[in-house]
């Protein structure tokens, strides 16, 4: 089993026995399915990386069609996340917070998980979110291109060298100094428990 991250998407890359899916093209389906909660991501933008309070991961190689559909010929990836516990008051947190380099940009993740009993032995909710902020690792603040020395538009001879350009026209093309490749990802996510009766879920 090999996953990884698209390239240019938060989106899973997924494959098992050599068969799988780096393809972000919303025409073709994936020969492996990737679930969540039962939930099937048919394209590959759609199957968000950044996966909280997860509980397991299970794996079924070979063809799964009969349990998960047609987009299973390699098989199957489900991410179960956590459900609600009756009658219980909990949460998770986590908190990351870092820097590229000493000048660089700022790196912050923050996630949460809040499990509330709302009827006693009857209902619960757990209720989970995250979010994921970077300024990126680098600027747009590099020459991207230089403007010919000699232009026949404004010296016809270039004989004599250029003439000045037009006011509003640079030599240089460069970035506007903005950071990028950063990411601002905010996802939430609520599930509730429902047992009005001993044989109902």
């Amino acid at each position: 089993v090999t996953l990884g991250q698209m390239a240019g998407f938060r989106a899973i890359s997924g494959g098992i026995r050599g068969t799988g899916q780096n393809s972000i093209l919303v025409t073709q389906d994936a020969s492996v399915a990737v679930l969540v909660d039962e939930f099937g991501l048919n394209n590959v933008q759609a199957q968000f990386v950044e996966n909280f309070d997860v509980e397991r991961i299970e794996i079924y190689r070979g063809p799964q069609g009969t349990l998960f559909g047609k987009n299973s010929t390699g098989g199957a990836i489900s991410i179960v996340t956590k459900r609600p516990v009756m009658n219980e008051f909990e949460g998770d947190a986590e908190l990351q917070y870092g820097k590229f380099k000493s000048n660089g940009g700022a790196i912050m993740k923050g996630k949460l998980a809040l499990n509330i009993p709302l009827i006693q032995d009857k209902l619960a909710m757990r209720i989970t979110g995250i979010y994921d902020y970077d300024d990126g690792p680098s600027r747009n603040d590099k020459v991207s291109s230089h403007f010919p020395t000699c232009v026949p538009l404004f010296d016809p001879t270039c004989s004599n060298g250029p003439l000045a350009p037009p006011p509003g026209l640079t030599y240089a093309a460069r970035g506007d100094g903005q950071r990028v490749g950063g990411t601002d990802v905010f996802a939430t996510k609520v599930k509730f428990l429902f047992t009005p009766t001993d044989n109902y879920e």
